[in-house]
This record gives C-alpha cells, structure tokens and sequence, in this order.
C-alpha cells in the first residue's frame, strides 16, 4: 500500500530508502535526524514526503533492527503523532483562518503519522507472538547438554517479547489519544475518509484474535477495546457497517471475544445519544448471519453489561429466542 505511485494525495513512499547496512550508532542518529523533522511543524510537502520515507525506510526492515533502535523509531514517532495533535488541538479560531494550503499540509501531516504508528503497533504485535513461538520451542528441547543453552535462549525470547509488547503498547495508547483530537479542524465540512478511520480500528481487529496477546495485560486489553471502540462513537455512520463485518466472524471464530466485544460495543454506546449504531448494526446482522448459535454468548453478555445498548427488548427477545432455537435443534439433531 505504502509503495504505490504518488497520484491521489496518498500518503505513500516517494523513495524506497535502505538503513539495512548501517550500524546501530549511525540509525540512532539518523533517527534523531527523524526526530527533529517530525517534531517540528510540517513547512511543506517535499520536506515532509522526505521525512517520511525516512521512516518507512526504518519500518521495512523493523525485525531486522537492534531492540534499542526499534524502540526509538517507536518512541519518535509515537511522540512526532502527540506532538502534531498538540498543534492541531491548540489552533482553534486560527485554524480557522489557516490557508487551504496548510490545513491540507497538516491533514496529510496527520494521516502519515498515523499510519506509521498503526503499523508500529501492527507489527509490535508480529514480533510478540514470534518471540512467544520461539519461547514455546525452547520448551521441547531435552537432553542434558542442551539443556542450559536452551533455557537462555528461552529468557532471551521472553525479554524480546517484552520489549515489542512495551513498543506496541505505545503505539496502541498513542492512537487513543488521537482519537481525541477534534478531527473537524482538518476536515472542515467534509468527512473523514473511511481508509484512515480503518487505520484505527485494524490495530483492534489483529489484536482481538489473539488470546494469549490479548489476555496477557489489561492495559492492552482496555487501549485494544477503546480504539475500536472511540472510533466507533466518533464515527458511528462511517463505520458501524465496517466494524460489524469485521467483529462478526471474530466473534464466530474465538469463544474468548464474546465479553471483550460486548464491552467494546457498550463504550461505543457511552458517547453517543440515542440507540448505539454499532449495537443496532450487530444485532442486526447476527439475526441474518451463519452459525449464529455460536454468537449467543455474545448476545447474552451485551444484554448484562448494558440492556440501555440493545436497539430494543423486542429485538432482543427475538434474535436471543431464534438463537436458542438453532442450539435446540442442532442438540436434538446430535441426540439421533
């Protein structure tokens, strides 16, 4: 996606830069280099598309980077995304009177930094759950003379995930925050575009399906639920019908979801008025999806944490009433 021609006002690679080769001490300065252009407020496209391909540069080869170093590229552009939603949160009347030319500098700013963040986040995930592979691994290897080194190599694979899991964590609890910004600013009279709407919730939708990840800490089970969770009530026409489509075969497929999401769908709930959009679209479609007797459970866990979520008692009563027919039938079918 990040390395497609530069035709639409993407934010997309301009040149595909190598810090492969370099040492640790030189990409440590480079990121500081980083830092500096990320930091400061974006003066205009070339300088920005620049800094930006620096960045990218150091994201292709992320698993290939020493801890140290991938762990600044975090924290820089973790605080690069705060720093710019600062800027923007503070310029109130006189964005207003901001030429055209710059809000949309700021918008593109804005758009880069979070998809930079979000695949920091993406890919902390990746390295976790490689490092918790490896871990698994040391487990099965006996015999005497291997024993030790086995059993070092299995602390190193735990310091290893603990690391990106700090590093994905950032990037999770970052993306938060952003959420708060007034998004009005950058896109006065227009709406927000769907592609960067998706950029939040896709962080949730990776992590959700992982238990071992998900359950290990309930901070990243709370930053994991609430990202998913503000865009949602931020957005709710834009993206109860997205997020619907994606929470329902994660629901279908991982029996640990059905309180996670039935959470998720009550924050979504809190900040708007009215019915839920999320929670009308979900039952919705849960009564029009396959294999619904495997989403009962969630049905019946949005119910307890918040009867004020359903769109009604009577649409409730009816999808939880066809739900316990489909499981009765399917027993009974089991019994012959």
């Amino acid at each position: 996606m990040l390395e497609e021609p530069r035709d639409d006002g993407r934010y997309v690679v301009e040149d595909i830069l190598s810090v492969r080769r370099e040492d640790e001490s030189t990409q440590l300065e480079q990121l500081a280099e980083l830092e500096a252009g990320l930091s400061s407020a974006p003066k205009d496209e070339a300088s920005l598309n620049t800094t930006f391909d620096l960045a990218y540069a150091y994201m292709r080869v992320l698993d290939e980077l020493p801890d140290k170093v991938r762990t600044q590229l975090s924290k820089v552009v973790c605080k690069s995304l705060s720093n710019l939603c600062g800027t923007i949160s503070a310029k109130t009347e006189e964005m207003e009177a901001t030429s055209q030319t710059e809000v949309a500098l700021y918008r593109r700013a804005f758009k880069m930094y979070v998809c930079l963040t979000s695949e920091l986040a993406r890919a902390g995930l990746k390295g976790a759950l490689k490092c918790v592979e490896d871990s698994n691994q040391k487990d099965m290897v006996s015999g005497g003379g291997k024993k030790k080194t086995a059993h070092a190599a299995k602390k190193r694979s735990r310091e290893a995930a603990t690391i990106w899991i700090s590093d994905c964590l950032r990037s999770l609890q970052t993306l938060n925050v952003t959420l708060v910004v007034e998004f009005q600013r950058l896109w006065p009279g227009h709406k927000v575009e769907e592609e960067l709407l998706n950029l939040f919730c896709r962080v949730g939708y990776d992590f959700l399906a992982h238990k071992l990840i998900f359950t290990s800490s309930s901070d990243f089970k709370d930053e994991v639920i609430g990202v998913v969770a503000k865009t949602a009530a931020r957005f709710p026409a834009a993206t109860s019908t997205s997020i619907t489509s994606e929470l329902l075969p994660l629901l279908r497929d991982h029996d640990h979801l059905a309180a996670p999401v039935a959470t998720l769908v009550v924050q979504a709930c809190m900040d708007v008025s009215g019915p839920s959009t999320l929670a009308g679209e979900m039952l919705s479609e849960i009564e029009r999806f396959e294999a619904q007797g495997t989403l009962g459970s969630f049905v019946v866990e949005l119910a307890s944490q918040s009867p004020s979520c359903m769109v009604s008692d009577f649409l409730f009563f009816l999808l939880l009433e066809k739900i316990l027919n489909n499981l009765l039938t399917k027993f009974i079918i089991f019994l012959y």
